[in-house]
């Protein structure tokens, strides 16, 4: 074999590693929103946070409702979004694109209470999302469903079984512009895609107990021993040239 068929093989061999590796960006995670802050508990208060997004940090603000059991983020509180690490009955969202849960560990809620169809729950974003991740506990119960009407469409990305019981249908889309959640003691993550610099909801009836928290999709660096593995075999070129001279 000549030279250039040398090179040829090393080149081959170049990008099937680089298949294996990935590109510069190997995956995506979702960077939930570290709550910091509520105001005053009540059907009309507020909350804070950031989301740690690869473009940079992204201020999240909401106005609406914000009742008792909301969570900072970190805190010792349950860690409702994750009920296999919880209730130990190995419940978890059905498995989709971005995995089976959504948020890791307690990565804190804005709870709603009652609920007023008048009444409008806002998230503002300071740069806008490209795509937003809203993620849902005990949405409703059973013979007391909970509406969310959305000014955005959205997909339903996941849903199941959660903290509070629940199922894998317990969640239901619905409207002609695809922008209507019914929740039956639903937990689950719906996917709204951007630019969204705002995002505004309607929750109807009043029920018990239900909260969400949202999430910003962030990239994922390519493994270093990846691109070592890529720096090493790049070597071998000159080397080949060398030997076939």
């Amino acid at each position: 074999m000549g030279q250039k068929g040398s090179i040829a093989r090393v080149t081959q061999l170049l990008i099937a590693c680089a298949t294996i590796a990935g590109p510069a960006v190997a995956g995506a995670q979702i960077a939930w929103t570290n709550w910091t802050g509520f105001g005053p508990f009540g059907m009309t208060s507020t909350a804070t946070g950031t989301m740690a997004t690869s473009n940079g940090p992204v201020t999240v603000t909401y106005t609406g409702q914000v009742q008792a059991g909301s969570q900072t983020s970190g805190g010792g509180g349950t860690q409702y979004f994750n009920p296999t690490n919880s209730d130990g009955a190995g419940h978890q969202f059905t498995t989709s694109t971005y995995g089976a849960n959504g948020p890791g560990t307690n990565p804190g809620f804005v709870q709603l209470i009652n609920g007023d169809a008048q009444a409008v729950n806002t998230l503002t974003f300071s740069s806008p999302v490209n795509s937003l991740f809203f993620s849902i506990i005990s949405m409703g119960q059973g013979g007391d469903p909970v509406t969310y009407t959305f000014n955005n469409a959205f997909t339903l990305a996941s849903q199941g079984p959660g903290w509070w019981g629940g199922c894998n249908t317990c969640l239901v889309q619905s409207g002609s512009g695809n922008n209507i959640l019914t929740g039956t003691e639903g937990d689950g993550t719906l996917i709204f895609n951007g630019p969204i610099t705002q995002l505004s909801f309607t929750s109807n009836p009043g029920e018990n107990w239900h909260g969400f928290t949202v999430g910003a999709e962030s990239t994922v660096p390519e493994p270093s021993s990846m691109a070592l593995l890529g720096t090493g075999l790049i070597g071998l070129v000159p080397m080949v040239r060398k030997r076939r001279k």
